[in-house]
C-alpha cells in the first residue's frame, strides 16, 4: 500500500448552521474537496472561565497545494474569535487523493 497524502483541516463552530456555511462556501469555492460535521463536547477556559460546551466539529479534506488557503479562508469568516483550526497531513488512498486534488484546483 502506497502512502498518498491530503491535509485534513479541522474546526469546532457553535451552531450547525454555522458548520453548514462554512462547509458549503469551502467546497464551493474548491478550497476543499469536502466536509464532515459531526456533534461533539468541548471543554475549554475562555477568558478565565471553565466551559463545558456543546458544538460542531467540521473535518475539511484539501489537497496540500490549498492547504493554506484554506486555514486563511478559515481563519478570516470563522464566526469565533480566536477559532481552533487543526491541520496536518494524513495517508490516503491513491484514488481519494486524486479525487481531492481533482476537486480542488484552481
Amino acid at each position: 500500500m502506497s502512502s498518498e497524502k491530503i491535509l485534513l483541516v479541522k474546526t469546532t463552530v457553535a451552531h450547525l448552521d454555522d458548520a453548514r456555511r462554512l462547509s458549503l462556501a469551502v467546497v464551493e469555492a474548491g478550497l476543499a474537496a469536502c466536509a464532515s460535521t459531526t456533534a461533539t463536547e468541548s471543554c475549554f477556559k475562555w477568558e478565565g472561565k471553565l466551559s463545558s460546551e456543546q458544538e460542531h466539529s467540521v473535518a475539511f479534506k484539501t489537497s496540500r497545494k490549498q492547504g493554506k488557503s484554506l486555514v486563511k479562508w478559515l481563519e478570516e469568516n470563522h464566526p469565533y474569535d480566536l477559532p481552533q483550526i487543526l491541520f496536518w497531513e494524513v495517508d490516503s488512498t491513491m484514488g481519494f487523493r486524486q479525487w481531492v486534488e481533482k476537486e480542488t484546483e484552481s
